[in-house]
């Protein structure tokens, strides 16, 4: 069996804004998701509010899955971080992202609700029965 090698060409860095204590104090975005009617995917593009300065990038978001027998997802577009939600679950989780732009998967046929937070909150999920 022979070693690969990842090329180091390919790789760049990207910028984020963990473990930053924002100056003009937490804030947060809540943002519901219907995916009822046949939807599977909503894609979210809050760039436009980001450069006005209204909430410049996102730590933490908080996912309201309890009610879906389904996981959902959510993937940052800047990074590929993919995010998945368990079914009927609730929890904060860490996030990589600067812009606020991301795709949220579900095939729930219901409501997802999120909370964009620009706080870094540990990363916690728990069931919810």
């Amino acid at each position: 069996m022979g070693e690969t090698h990842y090329p180091q060409t390919s790789v760049t860095a990207i910028g984020t804004y963990n473990a930053c204590i924002p100056k003009n104090g937490g804030k947060c975005i809540p943002v519901p998701f219907d995916f009822s009617g046949g939807v599977t995917d909503i894609k979210f593009d809050y760039e436009r509010m980001t450069q006005q300065g209204q909430m410049p990038y996102c730590q933490t978001i908080w996912i309201d899955n309890a009610d879906n027998a389904v996981a959902a997802t959510i993937v940052i577009e800047q990074t590929n971080q993919r995010i998945v939600a368990p079914p009927n679950s609730q929890g904060y989780y860490s996030c990589l992202m600067n812009t606020i732009r991301f795709t949220i998967h579900s095939e729930s046929g219901g409501q997802i609700q999120v909370q964009l937070i620009n706080l870094p909150i540990p990363t916690s999920v728990w069931r919810v029965i």
